[in-house]
């Protein structure tokens, strides 16, 4: 029998083959070989290799002589050599099935040599028909036809070659210069698809770039161009370093210009003309300047001075310079202007009209009125039809009104509103108009043109202006529309410049009708105007008082302000002015400059009625800014020296939660006690909440309880009332009046919850659940824990939440809720903080998991439980057992056993021990250290000879022995575990029994105890190996018709096997003699 190979327990045996063989040499003949073209690889730039048609003749056929040298010549490159043979080829054979493949490979190689035409030519007669290069062949005649600059066929061939094969290896080429042929035979629709459907299909191809490019070239071409920024964008962001990025960049600044986006469309255009592409330069400057011309940007005038410094004689040269020109007299730069447009007349397409006209501007710019006057005038009438005529005229007009010639500005916008009336500056020419009017004294007149431009501009730029002028001019006219024409300016433009002298003549004129209710608002408006004028100082303390009086706390503090600034030190009331300044304070939430008031008012008026009360309120504002402690002197001052109970019960409250902040909670329910007893009842609702909560933090939660009865019966209405119920049932749960508080919670539903604040619902749920527990009421504590997190709890009531949940869910049998609770509580406790918390919390897990079977992760998680060193260590051996079966069903065996030796050092529980001591035997034998588990398991049956799983033990020692070559005491444990019970282990002992009799070479008594697995168990996977073996042991004794009938048996009866396949080849060995081998 050859040498075994040793298994550990509980494998199964292995099955045993015949030996190898060497397989015959192959008498494949050679065959000739016949030259051929492997696949091609057609890009952008072609590089074709073709492989010829399967073809009827044989390989012989002299038909195909010319064919099968085309095809080596064009494999080699011998382009002009394969032309040859092609053509000859078809030339005699045009009807033969390689026919096809020759017309392609002429193609190529003509394409290969450049000659476009003859290539499209000889592809032409291809179009339409199916063969093996068809989609090759629609490919290269579509690059012929888009060479020749026949688009619309090139895209055809394209389009049919990518139906043809689209998982071609070329389909990325072709489908990107069909967005190109689509783009040049003007299909931008077409392109833009085809586009789109290459970059779905092929989104990292290498021609993305180009496809990209060509789309943003049909979507401008359709004037899609914020379509075409986008897929620009695309382009540059992943292509970057593209031969077409510069172009792109260019291209895509244009395309954001036009949409608007002019900023975005500048940083593109500096970026390109920043480049080394020399070409672009010119255009990305005069985009670049254009650009910041539109976003009124300060660096435009430097934008086109670099473009006409870089391209002077640009086409668009003498367009920058007038629009530099522009710039720079908006600028100040007027000698600049006049150097630019004197640069600029001469150059090719220069608009005289224009460079005449801005160089009026700068004379108006410099303050040469009459100068641009004439200039103006001189321009007007020869260029009527210009499209600066209008700002001509209107400019002239501008120019003779500066010059101090109202009649002749008069006289061009007569001129302007005659010709112009519809222009955009018409209103504006209407408003100059009427000033005209009003200064040459004509105030009727100006009236009405105020009136006629308003009709046409309500809410044009000049309608404050005009509207200030029409009530002006009527007042000056003497007619008594102008109360209303004030009144109506104020209501449409009450923060304009001229707001405040409206307001004076308003009030004026309401005073003098004695309607001094209307004229009250009017003068105060006019008094914070006059700023500096001390006649309106005594009005400020009025109008204060009225604007407090009116909450109107900004006003009043406002007016206050200004009168204290005003007033000397003798003035009175101005301890009074600074109460009501910081009382507005207060009221505008200013609590910062509430207190500076209030202080002030205190130090400097030490002896007023009224320092109490600005001490009351000052702590109040204190206390809002977070400063509690500058805040305890002032209530406690209040208290020392006011009976007032208005004062001194809030300053109780604030006294108590001063200290209740600080952790006095003993002081803080004195405090809060004086507080409860005020008459005002929204006040001692919020002292008795305040109450309750100090006396549950001092552990008194009886008496909390009772506040918060005594808080729901006196005030019932008030808001603190609102959670009296809630907290007076946390008191009660936290005194242990379970019941009580059971009741109570009992009412609260989930609104009820949502309505209090959360870490106080949180709170409830938790009691709730611990009571539910008490109770026994598993299923309902589970749901006051599922609801407590889903309320969102801090970390900490969470992380206890979710193990005490945990633990309600493995009692439950819910292994894998409890798991995934446990890892949540796992990741948000401290380990530091709360180590003993989390071990014990990585122990639940690494239950739970071991109870689902998901023994890695259990490990995992009570390794690290005993790890922290900071387990219960009632826990520590079940943990350390189940940490080692978790590492032993991983086949970790050498970190299990460790787990084991150290359940069975600490002693303690038989079973556990037990249990212990029988899988480390097993380790060991797994890790073949065969003394060691033979101790083991010896070691277990002394100490648990009664255990029901003593046989498991038993066979283990049994194992050990017989793979220490110690068979006869193998058998002797094996047999011990025979006579004694009867299961799979009993079949397995009885197997062993024969092996190690095989092993000491007594065949016919191994033969025996073999047979007896068969015989006695009914376990086929054992039977089949035994009767396997048993026929081996008839070999051995050259017993051949024996050893055939168990190999016939094993077949029959355990054909599904591995040692069917096994007895089959020692059958065939048995019946043929000759064989070598056994």
């Amino acid at each position: 029998m050859r040498q075994r190979d040793r298994r550990p327990v509980g494998s199964t045996p292995p099955a045993h083959g015949p030996p190898g063989s060497h397989p015959p040499a192959s008498d494949a003949k050679m065959r000739r070989r016949t030259p051929t073209m492997g696949r091609f690889l057609l890009a952008l730039a072609l590089a074709v290799c073709v492989a010829p048609a399967a073809s009827t003749a044989a390989p012989d056929d002299p038909a195909l002589r010319a064919y099968h040298a085309a095809n080596g010549f064009l494999s080699r490159g011998l382009n002009e050599l394969a032309v040859r043979e092609y053509r000859a080829f078809l030339e005699q054979h045009a009807g033969h099935d390689a026919a096809p493949v020759a017309r392609y490979g002429l193609g190529v190689a003509l394409h290969r040599l450049g000659r476009i035409d003859e290539a499209a030519d000889a592809l032409s007669p291809l179009v339409g028909v199916d063969f093996e290069f068809a989609a090759d062949a629609d490919l290269l005649l579509g690059q012929c036809r888009f060479a020749q600059g026949r688009y619309a066929e090139a895209s055809a061939r394209f389009e049919s070659m990518l139906a043809r094969a689209p998982d071609h290896a070329s389909a990325p080429a072709a489908a990107a210069l069909l967005v190109e042929a689509r783009h040049r035979a003007d299909d931008d629709a077409g392109a833009v698809a085809a586009a789109r459907a290459f970059l779905e299909r092929y989104a990292g191809d290498a021609r993305a770039d180009r496809v990209r490019f060509f789309e943003a070239l049909s979507l401008v071409r359709r004037d899609r161009h914020a379509e075409a920024a986008s897929v620009l964008g695309a382009l540059l962001d992943e292509a970057p370093d593209s031969d077409l990025a510069g172009r792109a960049a260019l291209l895509r600044a244009q395309c954001l210009q036009r949409t608007g986006a002019v900023a975005e469309a500048a940083r593109l255009f500096a970026r390109v003309a920043d480049s080394r592409d020399g070409a672009l330069t010119p255009d990305a400057l005069y985009g670049l300047a254009t650009a910041r011309e539109a976003a009124g940007d300060a660096d435009a005038a430097e934008a086109f001075e670099r473009f006409l410094r870089v391209a002077p004689d640009h086409a668009r040269a003498a367009d920058a310079g007038v629009r530099l020109a522009r710039l720079l007299i908006e600028a100040g730069r007027v000698d600049r202007a006049r150097a630019v447009l004197r640069e600029a007349a001469p150059r090719p397409g220069a608009d005289a009209t224009a460079v005449g006209y801005w160089l009026a501007k700068c004379d108006l710019r410099e303050d040469r009125p009459a100068d641009a006057a004439r200039r103006l005038a001189d321009l007007a009438e020869p260029t009527p039809d210009h499209a600066l005529a209008p700002l001509i005229l209107y400019d002239l007009a501008v120019a003779r009104s500066r010059a101090g010639d109202d009649a002749g500005a008069g006289e061009a916008l007569d001129r302007f509103l005659e010709r112009f009336a519809g222009h955009d500056l018409a209103p504006a020419a209407l408003a100059l108009r009427a000033s005209t009017a009003s200064r040459l004294g004509e105030h009727a007149r100006a009236a009405r043109l105020c009136r006629r431009f308003l009709a046409g501009s309500p809410d044009g730029a000049s309608a404050e202006p005009v509207r200030f002028l029409l009530a002006e001019s009527l007042l000056l006219a003497g007619d008594d529309a102008a109360e209303e024409a004030y009144a109506d300016y104020l209501a449409r433009h009450a923060d304009a410049p001229g707001a405040a002298l409206a307001r004076l003549r308003l009030g004026t004129i309401r005073y003098w009708r004695g309607d001094y209710d209307a004229a009250e608002p009017l003068l105060a408006d006019a008094g914070r105007s006059a700023r500096r004028d001390d006649r309106f100082t005594p009005a400020l303390l009025m109008l204060g008082e009225i604007a407090y009086a009116r909450g109107d706390w900004a006003g009043a503090e406002d007016l206050m302000t200004r009168y204290l600034s005003r007033a000397d030190g003798g003035a009175p009331s101005r301890d009074a002015a600074l109460l009501k300044i910081g009382l507005a304070r207060v009221r505008r939430g200013d609590h910062a400059g509430a207190v500076e008031a209030l202080t002030r008012l205190v130090d400097e008026f030490a002896r007023s009625p009224l320092v109490a009360l600005a001490r009351f309120e000052r702590g109040q504002s204190l206390v809002a800014l977070g400063r509690p402690g500058d805040a305890e002197p002032d209530f406690v001052a209040v208290l020392e020296s006011s009976d007032d109970e208005q004062l001194t019960a809030p300053a109780h409250n604030h006294l108590g939660a001063i200290a209740a902040a600080a952790g006095d909670h003993e002081s803080a329910v004195a405090h809060f006690r004086a507080a409860a007893a005020s008459t005002d009842g929204a006040l001692a609702a919020d002292a008795m909440a305040r109450l309750g909560r100090s006396l549950a933090a001092l552990g008194r939660h009886e008496e909390s309880a009772e506040v918060f009865a005594r808080l729901a019966r006196e005030h019932p209405d008030a808001a603190p009332a609102r959670e009296a119920d809630a907290r007076r049932a946390l008191a009660l749960a936290r005194a242990g009046r379970d019941d009580e508080a059971l009741a109570l919670l009992s009412r609260l539903d989930d609104a009820a919850y949502a309505r209090l604040p959360a870490p106080l619902a949180a709170a409830l749920r938790y009691e709730l659940a611990w009571i539910l527990r008490d109770h026994g009421d598993t299923d309902a504590a589970l749901g006051a824990y599922h609801a407590l997190l889903a309320g969102a709890p801090d970390d900490s009531l969470r992380a206890h939440a979710l193990v005490e949940s945990a633990d309600l869910l493995i009692d439950g049998g819910s292994f894998a809720d409890a798991a995934d609770a446990l890892r949540e509580a796992v990741g948000l406790i401290d380990a530091r903080a709360e180590a003993a918390f989390r071990a014990g919390a990585l122990y639940r897990l690494g239950l739970a998991l071991y109870r689902m079977g998901e023994h890695a992760d259990a490990a995992a998680a009570l390794t690290e439980a005993l790890g922290a060193g900071a387990l219960d260590s009632t826990l520590v051996p079940a943990a350390r057992l189940m940490a080692g079966e978790s590492l032993f069903q991983q086949g970790r065996f050498g970190l299990a056993a460790d787990h084991f030796a150290a359940v069975i050092e600490a002693g303690g529980d038989d079973e556990r021990v037990s249990t212990a001591l029988l899988r480390l035997g097993e380790c060991r034998s797994q890790q073949r250290r065969w003394s060691d588990a033979e101790r083991a398991f010896t070691d277990f049956l002394s100490r648990f000879s009664e255990s029901p799983v003593w046989f498991q033990a038993r066979f283990g020692e049994g194992w050990a022995r017989e793979n220490l070559s110690r068979h006869e005491d193998a058998i002797a444990a094996y047999r011990d575990v025979t006579e004694r019970h009867d299961g799979p282990t009993a079949a397995r002992a009885q197997f062993q029994i024969g092996e190690c009799l095989f092993a000491l070479g007594r065949h016919e008594e191994a033969a025996a105890e073999l047979l007896k697995v068969d015989v006695l168990y009914a376990y086929p996977e054992w039977s089949a190996a035994a009767l396997y073996e048993a026929g081996r042991c008839f070999e051995a004794l050259n017993q051949p018709a024996q050893a055939r009938d168990q190999y016939r048996r094993v077949v029959a009866e355990h054909a599904d096997t591995a040692w069917a396949a096994q007895a089959r080849a020692r059958l065939e060995a048995l019946s043929n003699p000759d064989l070598p081998g056994r």
